[in-house]
């Protein structure tokens, strides 16, 4: 009876030890959690307070996008880049960096590498995200890349703009760390790079607009130059034909002359106009 009574002291202490362990588990994950969600509400706010900050240019909204991505998944560099294929070796595609973020040390604006040996290979190649918490442990050792830049981590997104590759943003550290990259630490890095893909198009589309007017300008001028030059020969010859015999037929003449003229006027505007 007495080792009956023992086992069951045990048997009670074990649940008592479960529970309190299942507690501290559920408690530390309600906390993680909370974390996350904090997180993601201060990243929103963030990239919302950046994104549309009319006294901002682009180049200073990257800049501190870029400084927030290091900031929020606690890595040290933070990079856009822009990949093309050299005339000269269309083979081979080149990586440039395009902007850097504030604490970024292994590269600056305007360092060209071979897409070879670099990291971001692997994010054009991937679905438009790749995460590698410890480089070492997942077989990079030895990779080009890694002799490169030697990351202990990296995350990276692909840029893409009207369905064409502009380039990636990635964040990197040298030190490795202890945990994959959350879900929500991902969602950061798409939202960042789809940003950045439609503010490119954007820009890009506006720049293809401004040219399309200018040419429109251009065009609108040549032919209003080469119609007024017949039109002011018109003109005079009416202006000494009514001095020497006046009629309905030369005053309605020169009144379509003076429509033809106002028209041009008219076009020359609305091209000046769009532009």
């Amino acid at each position: 009876r007495q080792k009956q009574r023992g086992t069951q002291q045990y048997e009670l202490l074990a649940n008592r030890i479960r529970n309190a362990v299942e507690t501290a588990r559920d408690i530390t994950a309600r906390r993680e959690r909370e974390r996350e969600r904090e997180a993601t509400i201060q990243f929103l706010r963030d990239l919302y307070r950046v994104t549309t900050d009319p006294e901002q240019s682009f180049e200073q909204k990257v800049e501190r996008l870029l400084q927030i991505g290091c900031e929020t998944l606690h890595l040290s560099e933070g990079y856009l880049t822009r990949i093309d294929s050299p005339a000269e070796s269309p083979g081979q595609r080149t990586q440039t960096v395009v902007d850097v973020s504030e604490t970024s040390e292994l590269s600056e604006s305007g360092d060209d590498y071979e897409l070879s040996k670099t990291y971001c290979r692997m994010t054009v190649e991937s679905d438009g995200l790749l995460s590698i918490s410890e480089t070492v442990q997942e077989g990079w050792e030895g990779d080009p890349a890694q002799e490169e830049f030697d990351f202990g981590s990296y995350i990276g997104g692909k840029v893409v703009i009207d369905g064409d590759l502009y380039g990636t943003l990635y964040f990197g550290s040298q030190t490795a760390r202890t945990e994959p990259f959350s879900d929500t630490e991902r969602m950061f890095v798409r939202t960042m790079s789809k940003w950045l893909s439609y503010e490119l198009e954007r820009d890009q589309m506006t720049e293809e607009l401004r040219r399309q007017n200018g040419r429109l300008e251009e065009f609108a001028s040549v032919v209003s130059h080469d119609l007024r030059n017949p039109l002011n020969v018109i003109k005079g010859r009416l202006e000494l034909a009514r001095e020497d015999r006046d009629s309905d037929h030369l005053r309605e003449a020169s009144q379509a002359l003076e429509r033809s003229q106002e028209l041009i006027e008219d076009l020359l505007a609305l091209a000046r106009k769009r532009n």
